[in-house]
């Protein structure tokens, strides 16, 4: 139990500004929103499409810093790439760029068809309440980082501890 207290306490010291990111389709019949949970180097990564309850895990494929522009000045990219994990087998790949809490250059790629799709990060309207979530072997870490202490983790069969 330490160690997994250990752990999650350094996932959240690193990779608090990091998430979540509401994401939305461009230029389809039926636009689809999701929001993207990760922690840092893409760790922890999962989706949940709007209007469902449930979550899909994420696996890093790739991380990469662009530290080019430091020397002018110009702060760095993070590339994510992730395998969308549906029992346990590859359903689609996201990717994804970050500077500075803006994404760029999104996409999901379906697998079985192979059919890409664009997404664009959705500006939140209200004030990010520095509410986090990580997925660590199925169990779902949930925690703020601004107005409380409380941590919850939710294993996969439904069951929580406080």
């Amino acid at each position: 139990m330490r160690k997994l207290l250990l752990f999650c306490i350094i996932m959240i010291s690193g990779g608090y500004s990091a998430q979540p990111f509401t994401l939305k389709s461009t230029g389809e019949a039926k636009d689809f929103s999701l929001t993207l949970y990760y922690g840092a180097q893409g760790k922890g990564a999962f989706v949940q499409y709007s209007g469902k309850k449930e979550i899909i895990s994420l696996q890093v494929k790739s991380f990469r810093v662009d530290t080019d522009g430091r020397s002018d000045g110009q702060p760095d990219i993070e590339y994510c790439i992730w395998n969308e994990m549906i029992g346990g087998k590859i359903n689609g790949v996201y990717k994804f760029e970050i500077m500075q809490h803006q994404a760029s250059n999104i996409s999901y790629t379906r697998g079985k068809d192979n059919r890409k799709f664009t997404l664009e990060m959705v500006e939140d309207e209200k004030k990010y309440d520095g509410s986090g979530k990580y997925l660590l072997h199925g169990a779902l870490l949930s925690f703020n980082h601004f107005y409380n202490n409380h941590f919850t983790i939710t294993y996969p069969d439904g069951k929580k501890r406080l």
